[in-house]
C-alpha cells in the first residue's frame, strides 16, 4: 500500500470510526476491562459480554486520541459473535503484525490499514492499546 492510498484509507476509516465508533457506550451491567495508557492519556473500558466460549457482545467507552479510539472500535466490531479462542488468537495475530514479528495478509480493509502503520510512522501504542490489554484479560 502507498502512502497515498494509506492516507485515503486512513481519512476514511480513522474518521469515520472517531465520528461514529463500534458500541461506544457505558455498560452497568458488564464488569469493564481497563485498557489504559498513562502516558497519552488514552483510556478506555472494554465490555465484553460473553456467554459460553462465544462473544455475544462488545463495546468500549473513554477517552483517547482518534486512532486509539479507532482501532478499539476495530476490534469490538471484529470480536462480536466470536468464539474467544477466534478471538484470542485475532489479538495475538494482530499484536504479532503490529510489532513487525509476522507479515500475515489480512482480508479485513480496516485491520490491514492499522498494520500497515507500522511503516509509515503509525503511533503503534494507541494502536495496539486496547487489542494487548484484552489479549491479557483472556488469557488470565
Amino acid at each position: 500500500m502507498n502512502s497515498e492510498e494509506l492516507k485515503k484509507l486512513y481519512n476514511e476509516v480513522v474518521m469515520c470510526h472517531q465520528k461514529s465508533p463500534h458500541h461506544f457506550e457505558e455498560r452497568a451491567d458488564l464488569d469493564p476491562m481497563l485498557a489504559s495508557n498513562p502516558l497519552c492519556g488514552d483510556k478506555f473500558n472494554l465490555y465484553i459480554d460473553s456467554i459460553g466460549h462465544k462473544v455475544n457482545y462488545a463495546g468500549f467507552y473513554g477517552i483517547g486520541c482518534a486512532l486509539s479510539k479507532a482501532s478499539t472500535s476495530i476490534l469490538m466490531q471484529n470480536i462480536e459473535n466470536q468464539d474467544i479462542e477466534t478471538v484470542r488468537n485475532l489479538c495475538r495475530d494482530f499484536l504479532s503484525a503490529t510489532s513487525g514479528e509476522s507479515d500475515l495478509e489480512w482480508e479485513d480493509p480496516e485491520i490491514k490499514m492499522l498494520v500497515e502503520l507500522k511503516n509509515h510512522g503509525g503511533r503503534m501504542d494507541c494502536i495496539r492499546l486496547s487489542w494487548k490489554s484484552l489479549l491479557e484479560e483472556l488469557e488470565k
